[in-house]
């Protein structure tokens, strides 16, 4: 039978007592779901951000809709005027893979994500990172909280200031177009572009149905839906806005039909809505 020192008997001991630690520790969990929709809705801004930071494509499949919709603003300061720049989920995934592959985000840039709103389908937040501030619209598809809409802009200058009370009427426009029956102010508060999408509850359904919506369908709605003057002179529409630059904005309608999350921006001097979605007013209260 061999012999052994007591140094190699001591080295055999300690492995044999790591494997069987290594067997019967508990595994933990890499990436806990979140407790809360708002938890939830945060996550998915912060892989967004971490996806383009950190080389990680992968939390742009986790945590943005395909059927994304993204459009931004550039500064050029050569020109000295903002600049529109769409993107697809496919560039943005690219984006992401090849953005910061020569390190040009500083270590200590900023990841600072704020959630503005959060109901039964929708939410609102925003990111400032970077290259500038990123307005989100979230939809909660599958039980999962992903990125449906996104409007960006580059950081402001220092001087510039807002214009709340001209986010605030266009918002406004909106909604009287439809109670009032002028599809004129749709033509003045809403960009010919407009994405718009709605997520209606109806009965025990377990997911909310979907329903997209394009400018011209808008204005016919404002044409036609208050006719016979369902919504009469007190129908609610309450406006807040949320947040606002000088060529972007975010707000929120609360209307007889429901909840609108807008996102809006500046076009020779007005501001028009570009991106919606909405949700119906639920009965039961929900919890975050």
């Amino acid at each position: 039978m061999p012999s052994f020192s007591a140094s190699t008997v001591a080295l055999l001991a300690l492995t044999l007592t790591l494997v069987v630690i290594a067997f019967v520790a508990p595994v933990r969990a890499a990436d806990p779901a979140p407790a809360t929709d708002s938890a939830a809705v945060e996550r998915a801004c912060r892989d967004y951000v971490d996806a383009i930071y950190d080389l990680k494509p992968e939390l742009i499949d986790r945590s943005v809709s395909p059927n994304l919709v993204k459009s931004g603003f550039g500064f050029n300061k050569k020109e000295g005027v903002y600049k529109q720049y769409p993107m697809s989920f496919a560039q943005l995934r690219e984006l992401a893979a090849s953005y910061n592959k020569d390190g040009k985000i500083p270590k200590d840039a900023p990841r600072d994500v704020v959630v503005l709103g959060v109901l039964d389908s929708i939410a609102t937040a925003k990111l400032t990172a970077s290259w500038g501030v990123d307005y989100f619209q979230l939809a909660k598809e599958g039980g999962r909280w992903r990125i449906r809409h996104i409007l960006w802009q580059s950081h402001p200058p220092a001087s510039a200031g807002t214009e709340t009370d001209a986010v605030r009427r266009a918002c406004l426009d909106y909604a009287e177009g439809i109670y009032l029956v002028k599809p004129e102010n749709i033509d003045r508060a809403v960009h010919r572009d407009l994405v718009k999408v709605g997520f209606v509850q109806n009965g025990a359904d377990p997911e909310p149905a979907q329903r997209p919506m394009s400018f011209d369908q808008l204005r016919t709605l404002a044409a036609q839906v208050n006719k016979d003057g369902k919504f009469g002179p007190s129908a609610r529409k309450e406006v807040e806005v949320l947040d606002a630059m000088d060529q972007t904005a975010c707000a929120k309608l609360t209307a007889e039909w429901g909840i609108d999350s807008f996102h809006l921006a500046k076009f020779d001097g007005q501001w028009k809505i570009v991106q919606v979605v909405w949700q119906n007013h639920r009965s039961k209260p929900r919890a975050e």
